[in-house]
This record gives C-alpha cells, structure tokens and sequence, in this order.
C-alpha cells in the first residue's frame, strides 16, 4: 500500500502519474552505486630483489585475494610501501592483476630511483574492472628498468613499515 499527502502550499505541488491499467506496475529503486562492499589487506616484510633481466617483474610477497560478488563491480587496489635502489639504478613498480600487468609494460605505475643511492616511499592507487565473480589475485611487482645495481622492494629492514596492500570491492 501507499499514501499521497497534499504539500504544505502551493509552491510544492507535485505531480504524481499512476499508472492506468491492471497490468502496469509502479516501480521504485534505491541505488546503489559506490558502495563498498568487501575489503581485504595484506602486509609483508619480505624483501624482493630485482638483480637482473631490466625490463622484467619480479613478484614480491606482496598479494591479497578478492572474490568480487559481481560482474559489474569495480575493485580498488591501494598498495603502498619503500624501496632502496643503488648507484643510478630505476626500477618499475606496478599491480598485476593474476598475470596481467596493469601498468605499463616496463615501467609499470610509478617509476623510482636514477640517483645516487635512495630509500624512498611509494603509493599506487588503481580502480580496476575485472569483469569476474571468481576469486582475483591482486599483487605489486617490481622490475629494474636501468641500471646494473639491484633495487629491493619492500626494503625488508624491521626498522621501516611493511608494505601494505588493500582491496575495497565498489558496487558499480
């Protein structure tokens, strides 16, 4: 059942169409777009190296799994974390989503180093659309894109904060 009730003055008035058969219906919704549904995190320690093969992503400990609950749902991927590289070695940092890269192919989605040596912080944030209700492997990756030195990722020293990663399934 329903009720109508006459606005309060005339400046209100509204204008409300029912339908005019036994067979149509009245339909209302409420949205829900954006909402978070799920959420998952990950942290690690454990230092990965990237010692050869420039150009290459080496996977670090650094994963977490999301099954979303629909096809349509969208899944934010917010990974942070250090690095050291040395001499004037770069390094490419990225998120894969199972196997597929979702940066660029040698540089990824943040390119850090090419100075001296450094330690340094990283941060990546990706709204990805994976079109799935299986369970999805989201993982941060690195690669040395110049250099001959090593880079590490996370540094893997109890003295710095692990690396992080979250996982937010977004009603779309």
């Amino acid at each position: 059942s329903f009720s109508l009730q006459a606005p309060s003055s005339s400046s209100n008035n509204r204008v409300f169409t029912l339908p005019d058969s036994a067979d149509a219906t009245l339909l209302t919704s409420t949205a829900s777009l954006g909402k978070i549904l799920q959420t998952v995190r990950a942290e690690t320690q454990a230092r990965t190296t990237a010692s050869s093969n420039t150009g290459t992503f080496y996977t670090t400990a650094l994963t977490a799994d999301i099954t979303p609950s629909a096809t349509s749902s969208k899944v934010f991927v917010l990974a942070s974390g250090n690095y050291y590289t040395t001499n004037t070695t770069t390094a490419g940092l990225s998120l894969f989503r199972g196997s597929t890269n979702l940066g660029h192919s040698t540089h990824g989605l943040a390119y850090v180093g090419g100075h001296a040596s450094s330690y340094g912080a990283w941060t990546i944030h990706y709204l990805d659309s994976p079109n799935t209700t299986s369970a999805t492997t989201y993982s941060f990756r690195l690669s040395r894109v110049f250099g001959s030195d090593a880079v590490y990722a996370p540094v893997g020293d109890p003295n710095y904060s692990p690396a992080q990663i979250f996982l937010a399934e977004v009603a779309a």
